[in-house]
């Protein structure tokens, strides 16, 4: 987790609004988050789990920013992300969600193996989720249309879901 949040607090980018949601944890993650000083950084707690869709709907609660991006506990950013998310919203000014490649790791430190990318093809993601959370990002206006993520749906079926 804390290598997760590592990774966006050492962006090259760092005009950067971090919302964590400590989903209800039973280890020692809420003391650990509690214990982070960075004015970038807001905290917030589940008394009870609500899962991924329902984590994401109180962090999007809570952003102010422009351009919103999701990462979860187990993953990182890579160092130049959340430049380079921007820089395509500025090149690409009538988009209004991008996704990128993402590099398979088989731990956080080990040299990348793979990496991950499929052109956007909506048909299919009435089959299957192929785009990864963790590489999406969207303007903060597309919120204005949708809801939030349903959390009745499971993580394959909420990305269908926002981008219809």
């Amino acid at each position: 987790m804390l290598n997760a949040v590592e990774s966006v607090l050492n962006q090259s980018y760092d005009n950067i609004e971090l919302v964590i949601v400590d989903d209800a944890s039973e280890d020692k993650t809420a003391s650990i988050l509690d214990d982070i000083n960075d004015s970038r950084v807001k905290v917030t707690h589940h008394i009870k789990n609500k899962h991924a869709s329902g984590s994401r709907n109180t962090a999007l609660k809570l952003s102010r920013g422009e351009i919103i991006t999701y990462l979860d506990s187990d993953n990182i950013y890579d160092r130049e992300y959340i430049e380079c998310c921007v820089g395509a919203f500025m090149y690409l000014d009538d988009a209004d969600a991008i996704y990128s490649a993402q590099y398979r790791h088989t731990t956080y430190d080990s040299k990348a193996f793979a990496i991950q990318y499929s052109s956007f093809n909506r048909s299919l993601l009435h089959n299957h989720n192929y785009i990864d959370m963790n590489c999406f990002a969207h303007k903060r206006h597309i919120l204005d249309r949708i809801t939030g993520f349903d959390e009745s749906l499971n993580s394959h079926k909420m990305f269908y879901k926002c981008c219809r």
